[in-house]
């Protein structure tokens, strides 16, 4: 997925690109994050929703976008709606979300 996106970025680096991805295992998604800091590409944020603690076992403890070249104020809008949404679906204390500038613009 980084590679793919790392190209088209080069070709068009003023699109918008929103990757949605699965935590089934946090450190894949931990050396995406890295992948994309690392990447010289500016301007991304990442939006991660949770309803239950992240886990070893198997199945998908939440999911989330990572999204370079943004819509004006979606960081705004997710950081308002995120917190709602994990008080409305949490399963237990471990539920939680993430509104973030992973690189400014």
């Amino acid at each position: 997925v980084f590679q793919t996106i790392e190209k088209a970025y080069a070709k068009f680096p003023t699109g918008t690109y929103a990757i949605w991805y699965p935590v089934v295992e946090r450190s894949r998604i931990s050396r995406l994050e890295k992948h994309f800091i690392k990447s010289g590409i500016k301007n991304i944020q990442r939006f991660e929703l949770a309803i239950t603690a992240d886990s070893d076992e198997r199945g998908m403890t939440s999911s989330g976008m990572i999204v370079i070249n943004p819509p004006w104020q979606l960081i705004d809008t997710m950081s308002q709606l995120l917190p709602k949404l994990v008080n409305a679906l949490a399963v237990d204390s471990g539920a939680f979300y993430k509104s973030e500038v992973l690189v400014a613009q």
